[in-house]
């Protein structure tokens, strides 16, 4: 979001904000970076002890007890696994004004990581129970997502690549959705859903109407929660990160790097999911087609578009 307050949450449709609206901060001293000063209440910096983690947990638990008994919605924007690597017994790194690199003791990443994790799931638990307590649990939808796959500290499987890279390591993430009066338990989804369906989904679940001529990026989630399927199961979805881009069509991947120049890959993700084989020479017309579709998509997103969000 940036420092600037025309950005922050509080103007943006968010009664309550606390958090920060950095990239990542200490998560014990709160300093960006750049030795910045960045937790906020509302539009103010307003620091308080604790770590990162533990607090938005505290926070997010007293927001529910204070609106149990009307509608909320509550936006849960943990920091973690992001670097800084510190555990809640680590000391802070990062101090005002000054540059600091991240620098760690040997076998500290992997330790830092794991209770950085569980310092989280222990935090979702709480809330999650406190749904039950409250007895808001079958009348609260819960939706849990990361925003990216793992790094080269963490995990993703089978997937090639990491954070940052257009790989399905790169973006293809696990999500759970949880309403017990609702969905149905034990169900799993393949459905090829992106973070811009949060929007339609929560706006139908609420019955909220659209205004004439707004158009949403995504699509509604609701027929796959309710134990269905997606209405488009071949739906289109492009990413752009740098000098690369990738469009996925139904099962159909296409990846291509213009610094790099070539082919394009062309990968069929219910055989090979690992992006391993490359069709591009057996389906070189399928693989154009996509690739004219990515070209159009890119150009039509660049239209007007800036670096950087003007602020006169």
């Amino acid at each position: 979001l940036g420092y600037k307050k025309r950005y922050n949450p509080s103007l943006h449709g968010f009664q309550t904000f606390r958090g920060y609206v950095s990239g990542n901060i200490d998560y014990h001293s709160h300093y960006d970076r750049m030795g910045i000063l960045d937790w906020w209440n509302g539009d103010q910096v307003e620091d308080e002890k604790g770590y990162t983690t533990s607090l938005i947990t505290e926070h997010a638990l007293a927001f529910v007890k204070k609106n149990k008994s009307n509608p909320f919605c509550l936006y849960l924007a943990y920091e973690a696994p992001h670097d800084p690597y510190q555990g809640p017994n680590d000391p802070a790194i990062r101090v005002q004004g000054k540059v600091v690199p991240n620098k760690y003791a040997k076998g500290q990443i992997p330790r830092a990581y794991r209770e950085m994790v569980q310092t989280m799931d222990t935090g979702i638990g709480k809330i999650l129970e406190l749904l039950k307590t409250e007895e808001l649990d079958r009348n609260t939808f819960v939706f849990f997502l990361s925003d990216n796959g793992a790094n080269k500290n963490g995990s993703n499987g089978d997937l090639r690549g990491f954070k940052g890279s257009l790989w399905e390591g790169g973006h293809r993430v696990p999500a759970i959705a949880w309403w017990p009066a609702e969905i149905p338990p034990n169900c799993f989804c393949d459905d090829l859903t992106m973070s811009l369906d949060l929007m339609p989904t929560l706006l139908q679940l609420t019955g909220a109407v659209i205004p004439d001529g707004h158009r949403l990026d995504g699509v509604s989630l609701v027929p796959a929660l309710m134990g269905g399927v997606m209405p488009d199961r071949k739906r289109k979805i492009f990413w752009a990160y740098g000098s690369k881009r990738s469009m996925r069509h139904g099962p159909w991947k296409l990846l291509t790097d213009l610094r790099v120049g070539g082919d394009p890959q062309l990968f069929l993700l219910t055989e090979d999911l690992s992006e391993q084989r490359s069709l591009y020479n057996t389906h070189r017309l399928k693989a154009k087609r996509m690739l004219s579709e990515l070209q159009a998509w890119h150009a039509d997103v660049l239209i007007g578009a800036t670096l950087q969000p003007s602020d006169p």
